[in-house]
């Protein structure tokens, strides 16, 4: 398996062996070298096998190892014959890169401001595996508001613009949710963790 330049911070892995598409990765050439110490790659390539599987397999600059299938993969398979994969959804949901742009130019930021930057923004978002929300009120109607009405929830108790929900999918709303389908302690877990990065690790932001 060797990845061929494809276009700017793109590589490709054509389609081999029992591969159904080709698989492609996002990076740049700072990131290229940490593809070469996991199995997110080989783990794109076995999603590139799995049976119904459409277009390409995509890795996002984020990519690393995952549970059989890399975190930051993404695929899509044929409703009437591909694969229903629990694994493809994650079981890290949320995981991934959001971006924020501002009017802020790069050189006019040190590192050391950068760093100040970064510890304010972790003392208003908890982030790490264990982490509990830090916001007062949040309690279970307010969890079933944001998993029905979804980012609107969130802004409407001031949270947000209102124009925030133009720069995320689907409005930042999934139509049909029901929290009737949601088990007991992932309700629990989740109303506890509201407002926060779980898992996550809070990375520098991106300047002009």
């Amino acid at each position: 398996m060797k990845l061929q330049p494809d276009g700017k911070n793109r590589y490709r892995i054509p389609r081999q062996g029992q591969m159904l598409v080709d698989a492609v990765v996002f990076v740049n050439d700072s990131l290229y070298p940490l593809l070469l110490g996991d199995e997110s790659v080989q783990q794109l390539v076995n999603a590139a096998c799995l049976p119904g599987v459409i277009g390409s397999v995509f890795g996002m600059p984020d990519i690393h190892e995952g549970f059989g299938l890399p975190i930051g993969g993404v695929m899509a398979t044929d409703a009437a014959c591909g694969v229903i994969s629990a694994g493809a959804v994650g079981m890290d949901i949320n995981c991934g890169v959001r971006l924020i742009k501002t009017d802020i130019k790069a050189a006019d930021v040190s590192a050391p401001v950068l760093r100040c930057l970064m510890n304010k923004i972790e003392e208003y978002v908890p982030t790490g595996v264990g982490k509990k929300r830090r916001h007062e009120g949040v309690d279970r109607q307010v969890f079933e508001e944001v998993v029905h009405e979804g980012v609107t929830a969130v802004i409407k108790r001031g949270y947000g613009l209102d124009g925030d929900s133009d720069c995320l999918e689907e409005q930042g709303r999934l139509q049909g949710a029901d929290i009737s389908s949601v088990g007991k302690n992932a309700i629990e877990r989740g109303s506890v963790q509201l407002g926060t990065l779980g898992g996550g690790k809070l990375v520098a932001p991106l300047l002009q």
